[in-house]
């Protein structure tokens, strides 16, 4: 215990840049918010609002990557080796003081904002629509994104050669982000994320001849992330066909009732079917705003 409490502290000696930009980060976004919850209509939210709300999530899991990353890097390549030859220390050890390090510094990051949001939600009162556990649900499901961000940043480091090669999986950040966008906060969320946390960390434990085990949890966070990118590449395709279609078609004769009767000269109107395109709210969404001006996605709908 004593060896694992002295790497530990070294770990978080090392990270105390990753600590600092956390508090930094914390305060402006705790003053950003309370002055959106004192000014802004969550209903109708300012430019400046968006802006937030979309950077804010990037930031924190981009930052979390990189926290991961330069863990992984720096104790593989600066003298940590020297470190075991004086202390009885195992791979697993330097793994729990890397995760506790990256914990303390997410939860710097995201719980006084957290504690400032639940204050402000009892004072202001919820908006409409918002269930009242919606907080916490919020601060679990970033916090466990960022720490999934983070799990890919650590593994990135072990295989990299060089610190900007571990920059190349960087994309996959926000790849994982995007799963708060399909699953919402709440369970859904977390059912998701705590199996992949955990097979992420399993992965950067198990050893290069653990091949079986190495393969399985591989495949598991390979198949998350490559659902999540079809996912959204397909949302994608099916807004871009959409916006292709025609607004609205008209077809007379329809050709739907008898010949005989399509055909009457004595007809002062032909029969006729129409199509049009109808508003599913369900797609509303940021992505919706690139292919229509309203924001919305629509169905083809036969009248």
């Amino acid at each position: 215990m004593r060896a694992l409490s002295i790497l530990i502290k070294r770990q978080i000696v090392d990270g105390v840049g990753y600590f600092v930009v956390a508090i930094f980060a914390s305060a402006v976004l705790i003053v950003a918010i309370t002055s959106i919850a004192l000014t802004d209509e969550l209903g109708y939210p300012s430019l400046y609002t968006i802006i937030l709300l979309i950077t804010m999530p990037i930031f924190v899991c981009i930052g979390s990557y990189a926290l991961g990353l330069s863990q992984a890097y720096n104790d593989r390549t600066i003298g940590i080796t020297a470190l075991m030859s004086v202390m009885p220390l195992t791979h697993g050890q330097i793994l729990l003081a890397q995760v506790i390090t990256a914990v303390l510094v997410i939860l710097t990051a995201l719980g006084p904002l957290a504690v400032v949001g639940a204050i402000l939600w009892e004072f202001l009162g919820p908006p409409d629509g918002f269930i009242r556990d919606w907080v916490s649900d919020v601060f679990v499901g970033m916090s466990l994104t960022a720490f999934g961000c983070y799990c890919l940043g650590l593994y990135a480091g072990q295989r990299a050669e060089t610190f900007m090669s571990g920059l190349r999986s960087l994309s996959l950040a926000p790849i994982l982000l995007l799963l708060v966008i399909v699953k919402g906060f709440g369970w859904p969320l977390i059912i998701v994320l705590l199996p992949f946390v955990v097979v992420s960390l399993l992965r950067c434990r198990v050893s290069s001849c653990s091949r079986s085990i190495a393969t399985v949890v591989t495949g598991f966070i390979v198949l998350v992330l490559l659902a999540i990118s079809f996912f959204w590449g397909r949302y994608l395709c099916d807004g871009l066909l959409v916006e292709k279609m025609p607004g609205s078609v008209r077809i007379s004769p329809s050709g739907l009732l008898p010949i005989d009767i399509e055909n009457d000269p004595n007809a002062f109107e032909h029969s006729c079917a129409s199509a049009g395109i109808s508003r599913r709210p369900e797609y509303n969404s940021i992505v919706g705003y690139l292919f229509r001006s309203s924001g919305v996605f629509y169905d083809l709908l036969v009248i």
